[in-house]
């Protein structure tokens, strides 16, 4: 009876420990690649050895819920976290300068990250679609952040982007439920829709270091209330501005020489507005649909496109 006690009690802790402990045969690794994670264990640690881990490595899995990855390991693969179902915190202790590219694309579970201070650069959509994360503490000296690196990134309501960021891509934060956003002097170059129907987004604070606003860059910021565009900025892109319903304050600098069709369109909370001489040419429809808009002061010599002020506008001259 004792013997056969014994045997139950060492067969459940053995079935308890390969539950707690990844077992060798989890992992497929090719030299000191890491090429495929295929156990089902919560909690994680890439083993030793591993330097590297591969495109798709833990794409589609439901397993683990949190993952560390040591010092060990120094590059992380495209798309190697890509639809990681299960995956809800992540801590990267490697000193990899970069996240590849979709790497953790459509990790919906995803809600805490801890990245190395090593980083210089986040790849395109690498967060894309990680509606579940809350926050991502960027330490490191990163320069680039790229295209949709945090799209539809919706439940991330801050974050602190480092003075040596030069580059933010195309989408980079579209959809994102960002509430403010501070961007560091330095950034020179912000693209096209980079904070797009971030519907959230309330207070914005550009730096000087920009001298374009490109299209849609704010399109669809629904509680953006004002926005003060830096002296330095010539030329303002189609549909920069367009649909942002509470925007009622824009300050214009006299550097500006274009602003673009449908740039200020269906902003209707919008009741003036001051366009420098600076203003060589407006694109069409550039404040239509902004219903409320009364008064506007612009310069005779302003090449006008087709339609773009509401009905009933008031024009005031410079000259």
């Amino acid at each position: 009876m004792a013997k056969i006690l014994l045997k139950g009690i060492s067969l459940f802790c053995l079935i308890t420990l390969s539950s707690l402990f990844a077992q060798a045969d989890d992992f497929v690794i090719r030299g000191t690649t890491l090429v495929r994670y295929q156990g089902s264990h919560h909690h994680l640690t890439i083993p030793p050895g591993v330097t590297s881990i591969a495109w798709d490595a833990f794409a589609g899995n439901n397993y683990p819920i949190s993952l560390t990855i040591p010092a060990t390991v120094t590059t992380i693969g495209n798309r190697a976290f890509a639809n990681a179902r299960g995956l809800r915190y992540v801590t990267i202790l490697s000193p990899a300068t970069s996240i590849g590219d979709h790497a953790f694309f459509s990790a919906g579970n995803l809600a805490q990250i801890t990245l190395p201070e090593t980083i210089t650069s986040i790849g395109d959509f690498a967060f894309a679609r990680c509606y579940a994360l809350r926050s991502v503490p960027i330490r490191g000296p990163v320069t680039r952040i790229g295209h949709g690196a945090f799209q539809e990134t919706t439940s991330l309501t801050y974050i602190s982007l480092p003075e040596t960021l030069t580059f933010i891509g195309n989408h980079a934060f579209a959809g994102s439920g960002l509430t403010r956003i501070s961007l560091p002097q330095g950034v020179s170059s912000i693209g096209a829709g980079a904070f797009a129907r971030s519907t959230s987004l309330s207070s914005v604070i550009l730096p000087l270091s920009i001298t374009s606003i490109a299209e849609r860059t704010f399109e669809g910021n629904t509680s953006l209330e004002s926005i003060i565009i830096p002296p330095g900025v010539t030329s303002i892109g189609a549909s920069a501005f367009e649909g942002n319903t509470s925007l009622s304050t824009v300050v214009i600098p006299p550097s500006v020489t274009y602003i673009g069709s449908r740039a200020f369109a269906g902003n209707t909370s919008l009741f003036s507005i001051i366009i420098p001489p600076s203003v060589i040419s407006i694109g069409n429809e550039a404040f239509q649909g902004s219903t409320n808009l009364r008064t506007v002061m612009i310069s005779r010599a302003t090449r006008l496109g087709n339609n773009i002020f509401p009905p009933g506008t008031t024009i005031m001259f410079h000259d």
